[in-house]
C-alpha cells in the first residue's frame, strides 16, 4: 500500500534506489502520505518518535553510526521547526540527514490556516539543499514527472555530494491525505549516480612536502575531531616515530599523542621559554573542531610559519588565523604520504614528550589525591570504560573532562555546534544502529533538557547512560565572568535541587551513587551485558567541583 500522490510515490521509490532505508517518523496528519508510504512498505526502518527535537538528534546518531543518509519526517507547522537544533549540529559536522516536511498547499499560506506557516526556507543558513515539492496530483505529464524525479534525485546526493550533510523537501500536500494504491508506476527516468575519483597527494604536493622536511624542524600533525578510520593508527605510529609532533583529542579517534595529560592541559600557563620551544614551525591540520580552547588561543598568538590544512571538501577554515595552503585529500590519504617522509630531527619530538610527560605526572597525582568530586567520578568511569566499547560525552564541563579518557575507545559529541540538546537522543539513535556497548556521560541540565527521548522511543539494550548530576551547570563556575554579576545560581547556572530520576521516565534500572566507594561497587555490573535499560546517577553536588577543576589547571605547569 502507497500514497496515491505521485510526488511521494517517487520519493519512495528514489529512497529505496538509493539505499535509504532509516526513516524517523513523528507522528501528524499532514503527512500521512509519508507515513502510510513508508510504513507499509517492508523495506523501511520506521521508527516512532514524538518530540521532533529528540527525533532529529536521534536520527543525527543513526546517521553517524551508519555513514549515510537518514530520512526524517513530520506535520505542518512549526513540528519542521523543532527540527532545526539537529539540523545545525548535522550541517557543521557534515552529517547526512534528509528532512521531509509535510506542508499545507501554497495558498494558504498566511491565511490563518490551521498548522500553516512559512517553511519554505527556514533552515535556509544550515542546509545543504532545498527543494521544494508541490503535490502531482493532477499534473502528470511527462515532462512535469521528469523535473520532480530529478529534484528527487538531486536532493538525495547532495546529502553526500560535494560534503555530506542536510537536505530539505519541503512538500505541500493537498487534501485528501489518506488515499492509497495498492502498487505505484516505476519511475519513467533514470537516476543520476555520482562518482569520486582517487583525491591522492599528486607527486606536486609530495615534493613540497619533501622541501617543508627538509626546511623545518619543528612540525606539528593536529587532528581534530574525526570519525574512526580503519588502519589510521598504525599509520600514525610511523609519522610518530618520524619524529613528528602529533596532537590529538579524545575525539580525534586515533593514537592517543599524549595520554597522560589532556590537551586543554598542555597549553596553560607556559612560560616564555616553554612557549619558545613548543611553537611549531610548520603546522599541518585535519579534522574538523578541537575542544581544546587553550590550543587554539596558543596557535593563535604563537603561530607556524606556515600552516597547511588537509580539506577533502575544499573548506576554507582558518581557525589559526595563519592559512597557507589548503590540500584538497583525505586525511588518510596524506598520512600516507607523510608515512614515507625521511625521519627528522629529533629535538623538538624530545622537548614535547618531556613537556607531556612532566604535565602527566602532576595532573595524575592531583587525580590520585582529589577527594569525591567530578574530577574523580570521571577519572574513575573513564578507566572503568570497556575497551571495546563507543563513548559519548554530552558538552560543557562534561566534553572537557572527557580529554581525560584514552584514545583506545572509540569517542563522539555534538560538536558541530557544541550545545547541550540532543545528546542524549544522538547517543540513542547511535547505539540502535550499533552492536557494541554504547556508554554515554551527560550532565543533568543536558540529560533533563532532552529527556523525551525517553518515553518516545525504545532504550537500546546496549546503552548505558551515566549522569552527572552536580545541581546545574557547573561550567559557569569554570570560566571567569558569571561569578561577579551576582546572578550565577539563578541564572547562569541554572541551580536546581531536582530528583532526576522522578523527573525521568520510569527506567528498569536506575542507580545512584553518591561516593566513591559507591561508585567502585556498582560500575562493572553496570557495564554488564543486560535486556535491562540502565540509567546510573552519580550526585556530587556537595563536593568542591570548582575548586579541583581550577587546581587541576593550576597544576599544569
Amino acid at each position: 500500500m502507497i500514497s496515491d500522490k505521485r510526488n511521494i510515490q517517487l520519493i519512495i521509490s528514489i529512497f529505496k534506489k538509493k539505499g535509504i532505508s532509516d526513516i524517523i517518523i513523528s507522528p501528524g496528519s499532514r503527512n500521512a502520505p509519508l507515513i502510510l508510504s513508508f510504513a507499509n512498505d517492508s523495506y523501511f526502518h520506521c521508527t516512532n518518535i514524538v518530540d521532533e527535537r529528540s527525533a532529529a538528534f536521534f536520527a543525527l546518531g543513526v546517521a553517524k553510526r551508519k555513514q549515510k543518509p537518514v530520512a526524517i519526517c513530520c506535520t505542518s507547522g512549526s513540528a519542521g521547526l523543532n527540527y532545526a537544533p539537529a539540523i545545525v549540529e548535522a550541517y557543521y559536522s557534515k552529517v547526512p540527514v534528509i528532512v521531509l516536511t509535510a506542508d499545507r498547499p501554497q495558498e494558504w499560506i498566511d491565511q490563518y490556516d490551521n498548522q500553516t506557516i512559512r517553511q519554505e526556507g527556514i533552515y535556509s543558513n544550515f542546509i545543504n539543499k532545498e527543494i521544494s515539492l508541490p503535490d502531482l496530483n493532477l499534473q502528470t505529464e511527462s515532462d512535469r514527472e521528469w523535473y520532480y524525479t530529478r529534484l528527487i534525485d538531486e536532493g538525495v546526493n547532495a546529502s553526500l555530494f560535494p560534503v555530506p550533510g542536510p537536505v530539505h523537501f519541503n512538500i505541500p500536500l493537498s487534501e485528501p491525505l489518506y488515499n492509497s494504491v495498492e502498487k505505484a508506476d516505476d519511475i519513467n527516468f533514470p537516476l543520476t549516480e555520482i562518482k569520486t575519483t582517487s583525491s591522492k597527494c599528486n607527486n606536486g604536493i609530495i615534493s613540497e612536502l619533501q622541501e617543508k622536511v627538509q626546511k623545518y624542524k619543528k612540525i606539528v600533525l593536529l587532528i581534530g575531531t574525526l570519525s574512526r578510520i580503519e588502519n589510521i593508527n598504525s599509520l600514525l605510529t610511523t609519522v610518530k616515530n618520524k619524529n613528528i609532533v602529533i596532537i590529538s583529542e579524545s575525539l580525534s579517534n586515533c593514537i592517543n599523542s599524549h595520554p597522560n595529560c589532556p590537551t586543554d592541559l598542555l597549553f596553560k600557563n607556559l612560560s616564555d621559554e616553554q612557549i619558545d620551544l613548543l611553537q611549531p614551525e610548520f603546522l599541518i591540520s585535519m579534522g574538523d573542531m578541537v575542544v581544546s580552547k587553550s590550543l587554539k588561543l596558543f596557535l593563535r598568538k604563537h603561530p607556524p610559519q606556515e600552516h597547511w590544512r588537509i580539506d577533502p571538501h575544499h573548506n576554507h577554515i582558518d581557525t589559526y588565523q595563519h592559512l597557507n595552503k589548503i590540500i584538497h585529500t583525505n586525511p588518510i590519504d596524506f598520512i600516507e604520504a607523510l608515512a614515507e617522509l625521511p625521519f627528522i630531527d629529533d629535538q623538538y619530538n624530545n622537548i614535547w614528550n618531556t613537556h607531556q610527560s612532566k604535565r602527566g605526572e602532576n595532573i595524575n597525582e592531583l587525580i590520585n589525591q582529589t577527594p569525591w568530586s567530578d574530577l574523580k567520578a570521571h577519572s574513575i568511569i573513564n578507566k572503568a570504560i570497556p575497551k571495546n566499547s563507543i563513548s559519548h560525552f554530552g558538552n560543557s564541563s562534561i566534553v572537557r573532562y572527557g580529554l581525560l579518557l584514552n584514545n583506545s575507545i572509540e569517542c563522539y559529541a555534538n560538536r558541530g555546534t557544541s550545545g547541550i540538546d540532543g545528546s542524549l537522543s544522538t547517543a540513542f539513535g547511535f547505539a540502535s544502529a550499533s552492536d557494541q556497548l554504547n556508554v554515554l556521560v551527560i550532565g543533568d541540565l543536558s540529560c533533563l533538557y532532552d529527556s523525551n527521548i525517553l518515553w518516545a522511543s525504545k532504550f537500546p539494550d546496549n546503552l548505558r547512560i551515566i549522569i552527572i548530576n552536580n545541581g546545574g551547570g557547573n561550567i559557569f563556575r569554570f570560566i571567569k565572568g558569571p561569578e561577579s554579576t551576582h546572578q550565577l545560581e539563578n541564572h547562569f547556572e541554572a541551580k536546581h535541587n531536582l530528583d532526576i530520576q522522578k523527573a525521568l521516565p520510569e527506567i528498569n534500572k536506575y542507580q545512584k551513587v553518591s561516593t566513591e566507594k559507591e561508585l567502585d561497587k556498582v560500575l562493572i555490573p553496570f557495564f554488564n551485558t543486560s535486556s535491562e535499560s540502565k540509567i546510573l546517577e552519580i550526585d556530587t553536588k556537595d563536593s568542591q567541583n570548582e575548586y579541583y577543576w581550577n587546581l587541576l589547571y593550576l597544576l599544569a605547569r
